[in-house]
């Protein structure tokens, strides 16, 4: 059993080793095979000491026109939500929340799974937008490019790409600041 030990910790690498790739690949399949939707970001500091150099990625935006905020947002008991989205200029805004895919659809395209949150006074209402995706992870110099993009005076249009596939699942696609586009992209296509 001795002998056989080395050999058995190396076939187990070598077998994790060929799961994670697999992973990576259907998760590349998907984000390549979803329909991408833009979605406004609110800017936040892209750096942490603990998480590495990073974009904090908050869907904030204005509610749509006669949104009514009573009962939205998920509860311990209920399963997640379905959040139709529509084009907007040069991004998508949420269109409406339903609870399945087929209501959501009827009120927007695309439709993603996520929740929805009721931000701000009821003159200026805002909604939050929770997609399952919460930061952009980039190399130092990228995250201090996009630090040193967003901290410069004016009002500054911040874009995460987002693919939505088949499963209403959002995949993070890249990141858009100031028509400076930096994607996701493990193969360099």
């Amino acid at each position: 059993m001795t002998r056989m030990r080395p050999w058995l910790i190396i076939g187990a690498a070598l077998l994790l080793a060929a799961a994670l790739i697999l992973l990576v690949l259907r998760e590349y399949q998907a984000r390549q095979a979803g329909t991408e939707v833009a979605l406004r970001v609110q800017q936040v500091d892209p750096r942490s000491l603990l998480s590495g150099h990073y974009v904090q990625l908050n869907f904030i935006d204005a509610a749509p026109a006669g949104f009514d905020c009573d009962g939205i947002g998920l509860k311990p008991d209920q399963t997640r939500s379905w959040i139709a989205l529509r084009w907007n200029g040069d991004h998508h805004v949420l269109a409406g929340w339903a609870k399945t895919s087929a209501a959501a659809a009827k009120l927007g395209t695309p439709v993603l799974r996520g929740d929805v949150l009721c931000l701000g006074s009821t003159e200026a209402p805002q909604v939050e937008m929770k997609i399952g995706i919460d930061r952009f992870h980039a190399a130092q110099k990228e995250a201090e490019a996009l630090e040193a993009l967003m901290r410069r005076p004016g009002d500054h249009a911040v874009l995460a790409l987002v693919s939505v596939g088949q499963d209403g699942r959002a995949r993070l696609a890249g990141l858009k600041v100031d028509g400076r586009e930096t994607r996701l992209d493990w193969f360099g296509r």
